[in-house]
């Protein structure tokens, strides 16, 4: 059970802002490029 300030927080969510969620010094990364991937035939797929 929420408290009454914890309810009151669930209908605050903003938005998310692409240009805030960036590599420092690099706006040009794809992000899936940045993922390793674990196993071998993944690499043969990706």
């Amino acid at each position: 059970m929420l408290k009454v300030e914890e309810e009151k927080k669930i209908g605050t969510a903003e938005r998310v802002n692409v240009d805030k969620k960036r590599l420092i010094n690099c706006r040009t990364v794809d992000v899936n490029q940045l993922m390793p991937l674990k196993y071998n035939w993944a690499w043969e797929h990706y």
